[in-house]
């Protein structure tokens, strides 16, 4: 559904296609993606993703290392 291109991963392209963030500059998008970027290669790769879900929904940020934990 994100990842338009079948890559595993979610772009600063995709990004902007998903939000329609055309007006928004690459560096906020590279903000965004370096909140959840683990694996600091620039993308959102579907664990990352998930984590970031799992942060939203709780409203704890710190539900990513309780997760791990229970694991």
């Amino acid at each position: 559904m994100f990842d338009k291109d079948g890559s595993g991963t979610i772009s600063i392209a995709e990004l902007k296609e998903i939000f329609g963030g055309k007006d928004i500059s690459d560096d906020v998008w590279k903000e965004v993606i370096n909140e959840v970027d683990d694996n600091d290669d620039g993308e959102i790769s579907y664990k990352e993703f998930v984590e970031m879900m799992l942060k939203m929904v709780s409203g704890d940020p710190e539900a990513k290392e309780e997760k791990e934990k229970d694991t």
